[in-house]
């Protein structure tokens, strides 16, 4: 493993004084479908993650077996952890110390091609979803696409539909037209919940300025990823890299648009996928070579029990307290706030 050079304790303790008073929000924390990784973010003093409960091979019936799974499960941690079906949540797990988990899609593939599933989804507790992964799917193409074809009219209805009910739409892994189009269809603010700046690393997970810039214009969010193989090509980018593309997007449209979407995608102690994981990725075109570095694979963060490393990254490049209050949370809550609207829809179970 890279050896990190250890991080002084006055700069780190500065950062941990920080998240004790700041809400931190992960807009993409996909092991949380798990949530024997909860305890990753709590000790990394996070306050909210984005847990993904559906990626482009999950059926509509594995879906939404899935979710009944999550429901389980949490029973299990309901001293510690807390769903979130609106931003009041989100403040009421900062209060109680308990880490907030939003239900979120990779894919539109769960929908099974009907988009009176939005509702149904809503309903069981979803609050984002993202069009397309890196493929073509029926609301429009992912950033792998070569057709780069655009949203599709399918696309267009879950996009009203997710507006209607308040549930997020999430342009990471689009193509870039896709992302264009579904940024000025919808009627309210869009995010890319983890992505970097194309500026600062060409790859296709990265986007150009000009979506950054579009997203932005509508109220958007864009949140930072920290995934080893989009930051540098490299497998193991220092955590330097990763705040250069936030410095990009801060620069470029404005600290106001900027959060956290880290995409801690496997326990930190598995240093990446499983050769075999990877290699079945590949055969189904998910990936390339060239667009996913083979494991194993080290974060600039190594674990998301060390989020207030990134604070101290930011310290040291000058940004003020508020500033960092508004990447570290702030920004996605007031989208969140913009977006989800309580009494679209019932939520799937009551609230205490």
């Amino acid at each position: 493993m890279p050896q990190r050079d250890a991080t002084p304790a006055q700069p780190l303790a500065e950062a941990k004084r920080l998240h004790e008073r700041f809400i931190t929000i992960d807009a993409c924390a996909p092991i949380l479908n798990d949530l024997d990784n909860a305890y990753f973010w709590l000790d990394g003093m996070a306050t909210c993650g984005f847990a993904t409960l559906a990626l482009p091979e999950h059926s509509l019936a594995e879906t939404t077996l899935r979710i009944a799974k999550w429901y389980q499960q949490a029973r299990k941690y309901e001293t510690t952890v807390l769903q979130v079906l609106d931003v009041s949540d989100i403040r009421k797990a900062k209060a109680q110390g308990k880490l907030g988990v939003v239900l979120a899609f990779q894919s539109t593939n769960a929908l099974g091609n009907d988009w009176a599933m939005v509702e149904l989804y809503h309903r069981l507790g979803v609050r984002a979803m993202l069009l397309a992964y890196n493929q073509g799917e029926a609301g429009g193409d992912g950033c792998l696409e070569p057709r780069n074809g655009g949203l599709t009219r399918f696309g267009r209805q879950v996009i009203v539909e997710m507006n209607r009910v308040g549930m997020l739409v999430d342009l990471s892994h689009c193509g870039v037209r896709t992302a264009l189009e579904a940024a000025e269809a919808s009627s309210e603010p869009v995010a890319i919940t983890h992505t970097g700046a194309k500026a600062v690393y060409d790859h296709p997970r990265t986007v150009p300025d000009e979506l950054l810039i579009a997203v932005a214009a509508r109220g958007g969010v864009i949140g930072i990823n920290s995934h080893p193989a989009f930051i540098d090509g490299t497998s193991s980018p220092p955590l330097t890299s990763v705040v250069d593309h936030l410095d990009h997007v801060v620069e470029l449209v404005g600290v106001q648009h900027v959060g956290l979407g880290l995409d801690f995608s496997q326990h930190p102690d598995a240093n990446g996928m499983s050769l075999a994981r990877y290699a079945k990725l590949l055969e189904e075109g998910l990936w390339t070579p060239q667009t996913l570095v083979s494991p194993p694979w080290y974060y600039p963060i190594p674990s998301p029990a060390e989020i207030p490393l990134l604070t101290v990254e930011l310290l040291g490049r000058g940004y003020s307290e508020s500033d960092i209050d508004a990447i570290l949370g702030g920004n996605f809550m007031r989208l969140l706030e913009a977006v989800w609207k309580p009494g679209h829809a019932t939520p799937a179970i009551a609230k205490t």
